[in-house]
């Protein structure tokens, strides 16, 4: 571990005065550098904090610790904070989100209200009861009650265990082609799959069938719909 941070650092050092040399910010220093100017520079946040009556934040339950930050140091007592999200959509824990924020968002700050919207309109019912009976296995949750607008095609959800990748990748090639027969188009489908290194067997796989369908990961297909 030492010697990763010995290396580590150099690199880190590295690259921040590629940046100073450069005029550049990342991301991350976008609101980093931002923090740190309202922080000391009193008129400049009194500024900002008059400039916006009512701050709105969407996809709440991605937000990050700096951005929190950022967010308490705008509000002030003459203006008001509107957040939106979904903790049981929260999935990107890996890039610094933290779903504490949104779970907790009523010790976060005082005076809040809750509003709940208790429907899917994109699921059908079969679907937004099976995940809602997996999320409730976790601790760390807003506790709600979500229907599915939509009622349709309440078929059971079928589990399929594959002995290796190509037990997997011929399952796959059989079911979609019942399915093509029965007035199906390719674009109606998305295989979704978790890690980029596991679908790389069964793209292999599918290229020996000329088997062309829709790939993507659980992440890059959030908020698209397939039948």
């Amino acid at each position: 571990i030492l010697k990763f941070y010995n290396i580590f650092i150099q690199v880190y050092d590295y690259y921040n005065d590629y940046l100073i040399k450069k005029s550049l910010l990342d991301f991350n220093d976008m609101i980093n550098k931002t923090i740190e100017l309202l922080e000391n520079q009193p008129q400049i946040r009194e500024k900002y904090q008059k400039m916006f009556s009512h701050i709105c934040i969407d996809e709440y339950q991605d937000v990050s610790s700096s951005q929190v930050e950022l967010i308490k140091i705008l509000l002030s007592e003459k203006n008001s904070l509107f957040a939106v999200g979904d903790d049981w959509q929260s999935i990107y824990s890996f890039r610094g989100a933290e779903v504490s924020y949104i779970v907790d968002f009523k010790k976060q700050f005082k005076n809040t209200e809750q509003i709940i919207l208790p429907y899917n309109y994109r699921s059908s019912k079969n679907i937004v009861d099976a995940s809602t009976i997996i999320i409730n296995k976790n601790k760390n949750k807003i506790i709600k009650k979500i229907k599915a607008q939509n009622k349709d095609k309440n078929e059971k959800i079928f589990q399929f265990n594959a002995l290796n990748e190509k037990d997997g990748a011929q399952f796959i090639i059989n079911t979609t082609q019942k399915l093509l027969e029965q007035d199906y188009k390719i674009d109606d489908f998305f295989l979704l799959y978790r890690r980029s290194h596991q679908i790389q067997q069964y793209k292999s796989y599918f290229a020996k069938y000329n088997f062309n369908i829709p790939l993507k990961t659980i992440h890059s297909a959030k908020g698209q719909e397939a039948k």
